[in-house]
């Protein structure tokens, strides 16, 4: 039986506990947007993804619900504010994908009733509601750490069972069509190769301290080769590059301590190259990817840079893996880069964990930043208090007031994303008519051209009969007023 889970589906920014660091940045020089956003409370972001729509989907997980540690899902604009999350109990995600119908794929693990762990596998439409759950279990501790969709609109699934690589192979609603295991290890990323076969990425726990376990099967299953590179490391990370050859990111153990490393092979897993990266300190590589110039760009965290405690470390290399910049971001805490991957503007986004802002402890951490690893300070636009909106909820009209008069474009935007309406002008007040909208939840965007902020209202039935609307219009003054929206 599966474990009795509670799904709790929010679409608000204010019913959850988010706190964002107060401002968000947009790029003078090239338009593109940078920010930094915190969300949740005991919560890390593990996963991150630039959805079709240039928002984010964020999986990980979150202790702030009263049922144990839960799968957290986040959905943003492309600004980092959050449309929607989700929540499953007992359960944990490290792995999230969009698929091809606008829906979302996350991967993790879940408490059986015997008290150990089995891969969850969870589908959700574009809105977060849940489609269907998968449990896999054998009579073993099984998580699920990357999952990706396949050819045949189905799912791969690696991870581990016991002390073993995992390979899940699914249909398209989640039914295993077959499993494979691989001794001595685990498997942390897993990726469909252009053979319609899949290369995996991990650990080999050997006689030499751990080796870099790369995997090559068919679309089957059934490997093609097997390689143990190195002594003392590992990899997170694995993508296969456009030479048909891998790209792979993890860690190496210097004796005193670790440093990322990024490995180069071919396409039958022989070493082209080999770099590490970092300090004295700790280093680790979490995530990699090869970026639109051919080169590659590597998250992770850093002991060795930065300011106090662990920081977010993020590497830009050439397609030699040279370095051509590093960054590190974060504050006086522990905080993590997890997740990494261009975006659609050719900036980069990294979701992780940080403890450096805010209180109550870990909280998901997601950065935007340009193509130069910049993320440039233009405005402070943390404007909960200067944007007035009322009344919310509303059965006809929404005004809105701002304290400046430039250029203002608004755009109201239903849950399914698209656009319903759209206004642009430099007074201070305007009104809208929502008489003819359907009931329901709407967000309404106002961007200026330094500033964006986002709102969501809710549009009740309109009274039928009624002049309560005529005396709403003639006199808005007496409305009730609120910022808590």
């Amino acid at each position: 039986l599966e474990p009795i889970k509670f799904i709790q589906k929010i679409l608000t920014m204010k019913n959850i506990i988010i706190l964002s660091i107060p401002f968000l940045l947009i790029s003078s020089l090239n338009a593109q947007i940078t920010f930094e956003k915190t969300y949740g409370a005991g919560a890390s972001g593990k996963s991150v993804y630039n959805t079709d729509d240039n928002g984010y989907i964020i999986a990980g997980y979150t202790d702030a619900i009263n049922c144990g540690r839960n799968v957290y899902i986040i959905k943003t604009d492309e600004y980092g504010n959050s449309l929607w999350s989700n929540y499953l109990c007992f359960s944990e995600a490290y792995s999230i994908s969009q698929t091809n119908d606008n829906g979302y794929v996350i991967v993790g693990n879940t408490d059986n009733l015997d008290g150990d762990l089995d891969v969850y596998l969870i589908k959700t439409d574009n809105n977060g509601d849940i489609l269907w759950t998968k449990i896999y279990n054998s009579t073993n501790e099984d998580i699920g750490y990357s999952v990706q969709q396949t050819n045949d609109s189905g799912y791969v699934i690696t991870g581990k069972t016991i002390n073993d690589v995992y390979l899940i192979k699914t249909d398209k609603y989640g039914d295993t069509l077959w499993t494979k295991t691989f001794l001595s290890g685990i498997g942390y990323s897993v990726q469909q190769t252009n053979d319609n076969g899949y290369i995996i990425a991990g650990l080999v726990n050997n006689y030499c301290g751990g080796s870099i376990y790369l995997i090559k099967t068919n679309q089957y299953g059934v490997t093609l080769w097997i390689k143990a590179l190195g002594c003392f490391t590992g990899a997170y990370s694995i993508q296969q590059t456009n030479d048909s050859g891998y790209i792979i990111a993890g860690w190496k153990n210097l004796g005193s301590g670790n440093d990322v490393r990024l490995m180069k092979t071919d396409s039958m897993g022989n070493i082209l190259w080999d770099k590490t990266f970092g300090g004295s300190g700790n280093d680790v590589g979490y995530s990699v990817q090869q970026t639109n110039d051919n080169g590659y760009v590597i998250s992770g965290v850093t002991e060795s840079f930065g300011a106090e405690g662990s920081d977010v470390y993020l590497i830009k290399t050439n397609e030699n893996g040279e370095s051509i910049w590093t960054r590190t971001f974060g504050g006086q805490e522990n905080d993590i880069g997890y997740s990494v991957k261009q975006t659609n503007d050719n900036g980069y986004i990294i979701v992780g964990e940080t403890e450096s802002f805010g209180t109550q402890g870990a909280k998901v951490y997601l950065i935007k930043i340009d193509e130069n690893g910049i993320m440039n300070l233009k405005k402070d636009i943390y404007l909960s208090n200067k944007l007035k909106l009322y009344p919310n909820p509303t059965y006809n009209f929404i005004y809105l007031e701002y304290p400046e008069t430039k250029e203002k474009t608004v755009k109201i935007f239903n849950v399914l994303g698209k656009i319903v309406y759209r206004k642009s002008y430099r007074k201070k007040e305007t009104s809208i008519n929502l008489k003819d909208y359907s009931s329901g939840i709407y967000f309404v965007k106002v961007q200026t051209d330094d500033n964006v902020i986002v709102r969501k209202i809710i549009k009740k039935q309109s009274f039928t009969g009624s002049n309560s609307s005529r005396r709403l219009r003639r006199r808005p003054y007496l409305l009730p007023r609120s910022n808590d929206i």
